[in-house]
């Protein structure tokens, strides 16, 4: 697994602040995505 970025998300007054860069702030785990996705199939549910 590499390095993982995790936001700072932090609610005001209700509301989400808009980040200061391109992207949503974080980056996925593409093994893990594909870890839920290979069971997502051996489940039997698409």
């Amino acid at each position: 697994m590499g390095h993982h970025r995790i936001p700072r998300l932090s609610l005001r007054n209700g509301q989400l602040p808009v980040l200061n860069g391109p992207g949503l702030g974080f980056e996925l785990d593409l093994d893990a995505v594909a870890r839920a996705s290979a069971n997502y199939l051996k489940a039997g549910k698409c």
